[in-house]
């Protein structure tokens, strides 16, 4: 099978960050999209499949989302695969927020993403039912696309625990094998 990985955002991307970041403590969301999808990449590729990534560190520009769904096609994917962490609240920490949320599209992503939801609820806390379609006021473009897609929203960067497991190199790993393992 052939695997686009989308680690959502970009350096260039202000804002996207826990209230505070450092050591165990928070993230950068750039930054912790890039390690899981780093690693998401090695498990899958040594799993036997082909993998293409659409952004790495070193990537200049922010590509659009139709660039990245762009860049699937062409790859010739057979799914896409966004990875997020999520945010909520006024501004601040807000702990009454946690856990994941799979968002999966028309186009056979349902199923990806259940699977996906299945692994990740193995360990963290589901949110608003861990699995949605992602329309109406919970559209995310990167995963309109005509293959298989699903976009991750691993954990609240804005919740005090979900950012110090997100923060953690234990965190990055397990989100990436249940990711691996439910693809």
């Amino acid at each position: 099978m052939i695997f686009c990985l989308d680690p959502g955002h970009h350096k260039s991307v202000e804002g996207k960050r826990s209230p505070q970041v450092g050591p165990g403590i928070g993230i950068i969301e750039y930054q912790f999209n890039l390690a899981v999808a780093d690693r998401l990449f090695f498990l899958l590729w040594s799993a036997g499949h082909v993998v293409c990534q659409t952004m790495h560190e070193e990537t200049a520009a922010n590509r659009s989302l139709v660039g990245r769904r762009s860049f699937a096609k062409a790859h010739k994917a057979d799914a896409l695969i966004s990875i997020h962490a999520n945010a909520a609240g006024p501004g601040g920490w807000f702990d009454g927020a946690r856990g994941f949320v799979v968002f999966y599209n028309a186009f056979g992503g349902e199923s990806l993403g259940a699977c996906i939801a299945g692994e990740l609820a193995g360990f963290s806390h589901p949110r608003r039912g861990g699995l949605l379609p992602s329309e109406g006021k919970d559209r995310k473009g990167v995963i309109m696309t005509d293959i298989p897609a699903v976009l991750t929203e691993c954990a609240f960067m804005t919740n005090h625990k979900d950012a110090a497991f997100l923060a953690s190199p234990e965190g990055v790993e397990k989100l990436a094998q249940a990711i691996a393992a439910g693809a």
